[in-house]
């Protein structure tokens, strides 16, 4: 797996992320300037927020990339202490994150 990992192949990373109690709002309106940090990244194929309807303080941030070693190297760079300062305000806590590929890839 690791081998794999390593190879370019591309993959999505999805996190639930949560706002301070009530600072559902606030964490709404920094989401676009923080992903605009993610996305000016070239291992970046793409990134998108998702507010829970039922639970406003939680959101689902949906970001593509080239693969697991690019977002490691984004994690790594200045770039992402700028996309965190965006969201260090009103963030809650980083519930979880895991990444994904098409089903069937590398079989």
């Amino acid at each position: 797996t690791e081998t794999r990992l390593t190879m370019g192949t591309a993959v999505k990373e999805v996190a639930t992320i949560t706002s301070l109690e009530g600072q559902g709002d606030g964490l709404a309106s920094v989401l676009p300037r923080a992903l605009a940090v993610i996305e000016a990244d070239e291992g970046c194929r793409g990134a998108q927020a998702l507010r829970c309807v039922e639970r406003p303080d939680e959101f689902l941030l949906m970001i593509e990339w080239g693969s697991v070693v690019e977002h490691e190297a984004f994690r790594a760079s200045d770039a992402f202490a700028e996309y965190r300062g965006h969201l260090s305000e009103h963030l809650g806590a980083v519930v979880g994150f895991a990444h994904y590929e098409p089903a069937g890839a590398g079989l």
